[in-house]
């Protein structure tokens, strides 16, 4: 089996199977915007999967894929399993630990923003420039003189200019000075509810929307974190600016309400990356600016998303339930590599 993650870009284990198992989002590490050929003006629609540059650096003759993080991968070149084993381990411990807040809709949105990535620079230059907007955030990194160009390459080939960002906001919790760039964040190993307990539970419940800014930029993969579960704690409308192409329908396939009546998700299927974050929020920002939409107005559907990963958490597991996945996972586990 071969073993794909961030941690170790490859490991093979015993046994020529033909197995590939690819745990967390795979960030890519030379990605850029390419241009047409002829003109280099119009953007050239591109694979950004460094998974298959992964697979054929190893030589292996693949069977299957089984990723653990992701929810689904748009015109993957393999035979490929999902199960958004994260996500569906936050549901369970949030179940358990987690409090309920008290809703309002006091405020138009909230935005998450812990260690830096390309999307979560794009989202904060784009509320630097959108002070008409009432919101608040979370932003767990300092602004460096490389986030200036690195923004000018995401927006390359776009109508977007973006010339400035969001100060560093990062809230400490029980006298965490350190910063989200460090693996232990707010909450000094304590997990995710920890975070929401203690520091974010107000921010989410009394805001409208929620800007979710999950890990995946580049590749047309699609995935959920302790992010949307927030987001559906607090009864939020989700704004997706990240998390992958396609992922508000995704959601939907899989039973949540994703609220395309209230929310224009027409951007889940822009091609360029960055065009896909900005246009999330450029074709919503009436909606943010007036703050004529309430969440309160329409609380019956938050509570049932909500209801999906808690009275009904069982039966929507069993919707990824898939005994071969299962197998490979407990090698991962004997083997130590988890």
């Amino acid at each position: 089996m071969l073993v794909i993650s961030p941690r170790n870009a490859g490991v093979n284990l015993p046994g020529d199977d033909g197995i590939v198992f690819v745990l967390d989002h795979q960030p890519p590490s030379d990605f850029k915007i390419n241009g047409d050929f002829e003109t280099g003006s119009i953007y050239q629609n591109q694979s950004y999967n460094s998974i298959e540059h992964a697979i054929k650096y190893s030589g292996i003759d693949v069977k299957h894929v089984y990723m653990d993080h992701y929810l689904h991968w748009q015109d993957f070149p393999y035979s490929y399993t999902c199960v958004p084993n994260l996500f569906l381990r936050h549901c369970e411990d949030f179940l358990i630990n987690a409090t309920l807040g008290e809703y309002s809709d006091e405020q138009c949105c909230f935005i998450m923003m812990n260690k830096r990535r390309e999307n979560r620079l794009l989202v904060s230059a784009w509320f630097s420039q959108h002070n008409d907007i009432d919101f608040d955030y979370s932003q767990g990194w300092d602004v460096e003189d490389k986030d200036f160009l690195d923004i000018q390459e995401y927006t390359r080939l776009t109508s977007y200019t973006l010339d400035s960002f969001l100060d560093k906001k990062f809230t400490a919790y029980k006298d965490n000075v350190t910063s989200n760039e460090d693996p232990n964040g707010y909450h000094d190993g304590e997990g995710n509810v920890a975070i929401w307990n203690n520091v974010l539970k107000e921010q989410f419940c009394s805001s409208t929307f929620s800007v979710i800014t999950e890990p995946p930029f580049w590749e047309k993969g699609c995935m959920i974190t302790e992010k949307y579960l927030m987001t559906l704690y607090g009864c939020c409308f989700p704004i997706f600016c990240g998390g992958g192409y396609g992922l508000a329908d995704q959601l939907s396939g899989v039973g949540f309400d994703v609220f395309d009546d209230v929310i224009n998700h027409s951007y889940q299927y822009e091609l360029h990356p960055g065009q896909r974050v900005l246009h999330a929020l450029e074709q919503n920002r009436e909606i943010l600016k007036k703050h004529s939409v309430k969440k309160l107005n329409y609380m019956e559907r938050h509570l049932k998303n909500l209801s999906l990963v808690r009275e009904y958490l069982n039966s929507f597991k069993d919707k990824f339930s898939n005994s071969t996945f299962e197998k490979y996972w407990l090698q991962l586990v004997d083997a130590s590599v988890v």
